[in-house]
């Protein structure tokens, strides 16, 4: 992409130029009034932008030509969020200043950039960007696209002349790792019209060093030492570059108090651990939270204890800008830890809980709060043994425990190990973004038929099968054309497909939006007899998209699908885990028939929507991170 910032100085020809020799791989966007910042050029670049790393190259600078095959290497490691390489500092003409990059880098460290490298955020900027901005110019940067960064709507940001590269790294950076590389070059030229030589001697420069400054204490826990270092490497520029300046000026430009201030409202950095990149409410639902935190600002590192290999469209969910790591051991994860001084660790799943088993202090110096979707409970059902000799353990490792459904708290109970105020429900949640009905000639489905829609692993205790025998009967009983489309990957579905089925059911396979097709349907059903069933996000998703649902009898569904008394669709009963076919196909005749019933279902949903939005989830995750809990003396 070529921009233009209205630039009177012959540019524009010269992007024509490239623009008209290779039209198959250009972009051209020009202002036609100067943006007065180039902040906000670099945020209608990033708002442009579709690829997942970008690369800034600015004004007249250049590049060795190794250079970007050299740093996309970096990112293969994928909590890397920038790397950057050396920098030649070059005059106007193109030779080296005598000046170079470690004389300006070695003001933090005279041997730190000897070396390639990587590390965590939090090392870096305790070690050196949060006392100077260490990366001199973005071009000699390539960084992951942020997809949602509040900064790029900052009116302050927008407007700054100097630091405002530095803050956006601090920002970019948060939660994950920088790469360095002396394997490449980048040129930064310095000229008379430069505008970072041109400020030196101005106010702006200092206040917003300032401003660095204050996001350096908001956004890491870093010691008062770095933030010292930082005021007086800028105070001693200021000293000598000013020269009617004095202390108490600077002090007034620089705020030091506001910096402070800052160190009080920071947020803790958080580590949210899943199983897997694979399908199943326990592993989306960390996705969700960890998405959210992230289109917050929070600091978030996503685990992955990599059981299972990725499913390549459940690891999409997780939006690009959301560092992983994977780690199956308690030494892995307790390093993890400490070198992204993890403060609070939220674990969803019983293999990342069961760490202290190997090593009783992983989890020590953090706050550990442990989301529990019903994998105890089953494992007491195969394995109580495992449940006896583990649990204690466990529960001793975790500071506090979300739940989605009561019979989750079953296995906490029985050992005397439940606590009302370390026990807290917490619904999963959903963030819909644009829903888009998939086309119901494309599907093989009538314009009039009834449609009804399951989503979810086509697993034989999900109740795939029963789902279509209900159908087939519901056909019967009613004078409807009732047609079923089943959404999701797994060994029902593979029989399916190779043995055929009738032609009003319509298994589609998996796909990465499946609210698009509970959209296109009439009512979501779901008669699974998993005795792991809590709180499906199947239903949730089913729910935003504004339709009532006919569900099993299991876990937390029915007070899912209640409001004010009534039912927003119907339940399934089951007995001894086995679905009552004959009342599911009646029920399903019912809706078909009835619209009245099936209008004043569907005019419940909205309200029952609203309880699972993942912003208000989030909101509950948050209060128990930081312990602001019911009752509880926790300080936010």
């Amino acid at each position: 992409m070529l921009l233009d910032d209205c630039s009177t100085d012959g540019s524009r020809a010269i992007l024509e130029d490239y623009a008209d020799c290779f039209p198959s791989i250009t972009r051209t966007h020009y202002n036609h009034i100067n943006s007065g910042c180039v902040f906000r050029q670099w945020r209608k670049g990033l708002s442009l932008a579709r690829g997942e790393l970008v690369w800034i190259a600015e004004s007249d600078d250049y590049c060795d030509l190794n250079f970007l095959e050299t740093l996309v290497k970096a990112f293969d490691d994928e909590a890397v969020q920038l790397a950057y390489s050396r920098q030649v500092f070059v005059n106007e003409d193109g030779t080296t200043q005598n000046g170079s990059f470690e004389d300006y880098v070695g003001v933090v460290d005279r041997r730190k950039w000897v070396q390639c490298y990587v590390n965590t955020a939090h090392a870096e900027v305790h070690q050196a960007l949060g006392a100077r901005n260490t990366i001199p110019n973005v071009s000699g940067t390539l960084f992951r696209k942020p997809q949602s960064l509040a900064l790029l709507d900052d009116p302050e940001w927008l407007e700054m002349r100097v630091a405002g590269d530095w803050v956006f790294y601090l920002h970019l950076l948060r939660g994950g790792k920088i790469a360095f590389s002396l394997n490449t070059n980048s040129y930064f030229r310095f000229h008379s019209k430069n505008t970072s030589v041109a400020t030196y001697t101005r106010d702006v420069y200092y206040r917003e060093h300032g401003i660095a400054a204050y996001y350096t204490a908001l956004l890491y826990d870093v010691p008062e030492a770095v933030l010292r270092k930082n005021f007086e490497i800028t105070r001693d520029f200021y000293r000598e570059f000013v020269a009617d300046g004095n202390d108490k000026a600077f002090d007034a430009l620089f705020r030091s108090d506001r910096v402070e201030r800052a160190r009080k409202h920071r947020l803790p950095n958080i580590l949210v651990s899943s199983l897997a990149f694979i399908p199943g409410g326990a592993e989306v639902t960390p996705i969700l939270v960890a998405n959210e935190l992230k289109r917050r600002g929070v600091s978030v590192l996503f685990h992955s204890c990599d059981y299972n290999p990725d499913n390549e469209r459940i690891r999409r969910m997780l939006r690009a800008d959301v560092p992983v790591v994977r780690a199956q051991t308690a030494a892995e994860l307790k390093k993890i830890i400490a070198q992204f001084r993890i403060e609070v660790v939220n674990s969803h799943h019983h293999a990342s809980q069961r760490l202290p088993l190997e090593d009783p202090d992983v989890f020590a110096g953090v706050r550990h709060i442990g989301t529990l979707h019903g994998v105890y409970e089953n494992i007491e059902m195969e394995s109580p043994e495992v449940i006896d000799t583990e649990l204690a353990v466990i529960d001793g490792s975790v500071d506090a425990w979300t739940y989605v459904a009561k019979k989750n708290l079953i296995p906490f109970r029985k050992r005397g190990l439940y606590s009302p105020n370390r026990f807290f429900w917490v619904p999963n949640g959903t963030e819909p973004g644009k829903i888009e009905p998939k086309c119901r000639d494309d599907i093989g489905l009538p314009e009039d038929a009834f449609v009804l829609c399951i989503v979810s692993r086509a697993v034989p205790e999900k109740g795939w099968l029963e789902g279509v025998e209900i159908i087939q009967r519901a056909r019967a009983l009613s004078a409807r054309d009732i047609h079923l489309i089943l959404v999701g990957d797994g060994p029902v579905y593979d029989q399916m497909v190779r043995d055929g089925v009738d032609p009003f059911i319509h298994p589609v396979g998996f796909h990465d939006h499946p609210i698009d097709f509970f959209a296109t349907a009439d009512m979501g059903f779901l008669p699974s007899r998993y005795r792991g069933e809590s709180m499906p996000n199947s239903l949730i998703e089913c729910f935003f998209a504004g339709r009532p649902a006919i569900a099993s009898d299991l876990g937390e569904i029915r007070n899912m699908l209640s409001i004010d008394g009534e039912i927003a669709g119907a339940i399934i009963p089951l007995q001894n885990w086995e679905l009552d076919i004959a009342a599911a196909a009646e029920q399903v005749s019912q809706f078909a028939e009835d619209v009245q019933r099936y209008r004043r279902a569907a005019d419940l949903i909205p309200r029952v929507a609203e309880r699972f939005r993942i912003d208000t989830v989030v909101d509950s995750y948050l209060d128990v991170f930081t312990g602001c809990l019911p009752g509880s003396n926790g300080e936010c």
